[in-house]
Order: structure tokens, then sequence, then C-alpha cells
């Protein structure tokens, strides 16, 4: 095939393309988002852990119970937050800035773990030739910048790519205790896997890959409990010691969720068609050539790539099996996305390096690998289509400045249905506590009677707002009004949203300040 006369030629072109097409999409993303930031966060369902920051910051409580006053949901572990709010005392930042600054230390883990990732990569598989440096450094910029899966997670105020990282290091050190047979360097990655689940309390997936890898590769029970016990011990005495609320907030809560195929099936459209040569290269390779004999393909491949299939295998049939719970998005594949990749490029360097080539298995991965090089500059020919790229133009910046600035002048207590304009130094004067809701969460709690279907509108004549900013046409502007609020639109749009304040009967200074 004339296609194929030069492979690696082409798998490296395939490569730089995608990452430059993911370059330009994250150029944009960065630029709107400095642009920005004051008004918007990126979809991420931020607002919640902001607020939590701001309370660890300012010496109030971390985790709350999130279905009772004041319906404060922490949904994350321990790790994030106070990691977070360590480093923004030590820069001094606080309050709005918490609306930009932590986006820096996500960015870093991205650019940490790119560099592991390329480590590891051309560790266990370096590739010949002069374009073979450039090209893993495209396929990592694309792992962990690109647009194609992690899209806005680089710039999120979000636990999940310091757990990814931490998950990819514990890896890491499971290929390196598989090839030394060294129980003290699974003791060490069993440490670094906790430090992943520290920091957000779903990232297990890879370590739960690790263990079934050691013990399909190995079946060593001591060196399998070198990797699980540490692990174990330290969860256990998180869990003991972190109390009710603690437990409640990171264990409870996620799990009253109901599972949706309907869910299910949107996520999987967004997350699998672009992506198919990192999740299904490697394990398409094995299964072709597993045609000749399942076993002689198996031991045909290197260790590392053994263990990788294994510890991605596991990863994505886990993370694909929790993608229809409510609340779930792609992020539930990561552990087995960064696997799968790397394991996906230990493989294509054997091929290559193969001699004759398999011409059959190249064209295959060519073929995967041509939606994920494409995926981004479908995104810029078709904006709007393919996922966000900006959160605000230039062109809407003054509404959006017009509407922040008729929302400054509103009398408080705020409450803000909107995860800029809920937080307290916005909504309370900076006054604890402010009402920064969950909407799922708080959708999910009163559905499943854990929260009164009166909570908030009992919340907010308890605590005397003022105020309320809520999105035209929901159903708490007529229960504001029965209670005898009156509502009127806010003039501006928010990015393209229509929203309605309603003058709350709950305080007298917010009469007055009404007449």
């Amino acid at each position: 095939m004339p296609l194929l006369r030069r492979p690696a030629r082409l798998y490296w072109a395939l490569l730089v393309t995608s990452a430059l097409g993911a370059l330009a999409v994250f150029y944009l993303r960065a630029s709107s988002l400095l642009r920005c930031w004051h008004w918007e966060i990126t979809d991420g369902r931020e607002g919640p852990g902001i607020y939590a920051l701001w309370r660890v910051l300012h010496g109030y409580p971390l985790y709350e119970w999130p279905h009772r006053p004041p319906y404060s949901l922490t949904l994350y572990n321990f790790g994030f937050y106070y990691f977070y709010a360590a480093v923004m005392r030590v820069l001094g930042v606080n309050d709005e800035g918490l609306l930009l600054a932590p986006r820096a230390l996500t960015l870093l883990a991205a650019g940490l773990g790119a560099a592991l990732f390329a480590r590891l990569a051309w560790l266990y598989a370096p590739a010949r030739g002069p374009g073979a440096k450039v090209a893993l450094g495209a396929l990592s910029f694309g792992v962990w910048f690109g647009t194609q899966f992690l899209s806005w997670w680089p710039f999120d105020i979000r636990p999940d790519l310091w757990a990814l990282l931490l998950g990819l290091a514990g890896v890491g050190l499971v290929l390196r205790g598989l090839a030394r047979e060294s129980r003290s360097t699974f003791v060490a990655a069993s440490l670094v896997f906790w430090c992943a689940w520290a920091m957000k309390q779903s990232a297990i997936l890879s370590f739960l890959g690790s263990l079934s890898a050691v013990f399909v590769l190995k079946r060593n029970f001591r060196q399998l409990s070198a990797l699980a016990v540490p692990f174990a011990v330290l969860t256990a005495l998180s869990l003991l010691l972190g109390g009710e609320r603690y437990r409640f907030s990171i264990l409870v809560a996620p799990a009253i969720s109901r599972y949706r195929f309907s869910l299910w099936l949107e996520v999987v459209s967004r997350a699998l068609p672009q992506n198919t040569w990192l999740f299904g290269f490697a394990p398409c390779v094995f299964l072709l050539d597993a045609r000749r004999g399942f076993a002689a393909a198996w031991r045909r491949r290197p260790q590392p790539e053994q263990a990788l299939l294994v510890i991605g295998a596991v990863a994505v049939a886990l993370g694909i099996a929790g993608l229809g719970r409510e609340g779930a998005n792609k992020n539930y594949l990561f552990d087995g996305y960064v696997t799968s990749a790397l394991a996906g490029w230990l493989t294509l360097v054997r091929l290559l390096e193969t001699e004759p080539p398999p011409r059959e298995a190249l064209l295959l991965g060519a073929t995967l690998l041509t939606p994920w090089a494409l995926f981004p500059f479908a995104q810029l020919a078709w904006p709007g289509h393919l996922g966000r790229i900006e959160l605000c133009t230039a062109a809407g910046v003054p509404e959006l400045a017009r509407a922040a600035n008729a929302v400054s002048r509103l009398p408080r207590p705020l409450y803000a249905d909107h995860d800029v304009f809920s937080q307290p130094w916005r909504s309370t004067d900076n006054r604890y506590p402010a009402v920064v809701l969950d909407g799922t969460w708080s959708g999910i709690a009163v559905r499943e009677g854990l929260a009164p279907r009166d909570f908030l509108d009992v919340w907010l004549a308890e605590r005397h707002f003022a105020t309320a900013l809520v999105p035209a046409g929901v159903p708490q502007i007529e229960t504001f009004r029965a209670h005898g609020a009156v509502c009127s639109d806010l003039a501006d749009l928010v990015s393209g949203v229509k929203f309605v304040v309603c003058r709350l009967p709950y305080a007298a200074s917010a009469r007055d300040g009404a007449q």
C-alpha cells in the first residue's frame, strides 16, 4: 500500500497535525478565560469548589451537611482543597482572585502530566528517527491539553488533573516494580495512589488496574500486598478520622445519584468517537495478533505493554460503567484514557520496528488516529457544534460587565443561581455563610427525600436574604412571587441567558432599598 510505505512518517504527521489543532483551540480558550474570568467559569461545576476554598482560607468548615443549612456540598476529597488553599495562601490570593489563580495550578498539573507521560513513553518505547521526539511531544500535548478529550479540564478549578497526574505516577512506579520485583517500589506506588485518592475519592481506577496487573503478571502475594495494604490503611484512617460530615460528603452524597442509560449514551457519544485510537489501538492490535493464538500473542508483548493493557482495560471498563450516573462526565474515563494512550504509544513503536511491518495493524491504527488529528479543526470550522471553544467573545464583554455592575448594586444578602455571582464577595459582603448550591446535588437531595422541597425558600427567609437572581423561566420565580417578591428582568443578558431579579420580602433593608 503506497500509504504505508513510510508508516512512521504518516503517524508522526498525524500526531503533529492533531497537536497543532489542539494548540489553536487551547489558545482560544486561554485567551477567552483571561478576558472573561471575572464573570464566567468553564462549566466544570466549579462554584461550590471555589466557595469551599474560600471557607478554608477564611477559617470556616470545609465539610458541612449538604442536606442541612447552609446546604454546602463539598464534593471532593480533602487533599484538593487544602493543597490549593495552601498555595493560594503562599501567593496571597483570596476572594475574587480565587476565580483565576487556582486555574494556573491545574495547568501546572497538566504540564507535569504531559512531561511524565513523555518520560514514561520514551523510557519504555524510544522510537527511532528525527521526528519521533517531536511526535511524542505532540501526543503528550494532545493527551493532556488537547480538546479531543480533556477539553476545558486543564483550566478547571477541580482536582481531576492532579489526581490523574498522581495516578500516572503510581502506574510508572508499578511498571518499575514489576521490572525489578521490588516490594519497596510497590509500597511507594501505593502511597502515591493514596495521594491521588486524597485529591479525588473516585480516582482509584489506575490503582485497581495496577492491582489487577500485578496479580495477572506476577501472582505474588507479597508484591500484591505491598501495593494494596498501605493504600487501604491510609484510606481507612482518613475515613475514620474525617468525621461523619466528611464521610457523608465524599461517599454518601455522590452515591445517591441514579443511573440513566440516556446519560450514558450522551457521554459516550461525546467521549469516544474521536478518541478511538487512544482507547482502542493497543487492544485492537492485540486481538488481531491473537488470531494466531492468544497465549502466544500475549507472550510476544514486553512486560510494560502487558501491564498497561491490563491497567487500561480495567480502568476503561470501570470508567465506562460509571458514565450513566447523574453528574457523570468524561472524567470517569481519565485513568483509562491516559494508560490506554501510553499503551498505544508502546504498541505503535513496536509495530514500526517490526520487520516486515504489519501493514494491516498499521493501517487500522492510521484509520483510528485520523479523527483524533482532525477533530480540533472540525471544532474550529463549526464553533458551538462540537463543544464550547470560548467562554465569551470580546464583543460580549461590555454586556457582561454591565450585568455584573447591575448585580453589584442589588441589596444584600443576595441569592444567585450563578457560580460567580453567588460567591460570598459578591453576594454577602464576604460574610459566612453564602448560598452556593450544587444544582445537580440539590435536585437529587430533594427527589430522594434528603432535603425538603422548600429548603431554599426557608433558608433564605431564615437568613433574611434581600434579593434573588435566577435564570428566567425557573419555577423558583413563582415561588418567590407567592411569598410576596417583586420580580423584574435584569437589563443585560449573562452569556446569552436572561436573568430575573426578585426583591425578596425577607429583610426590611431589602424593602427600603427597593423604594
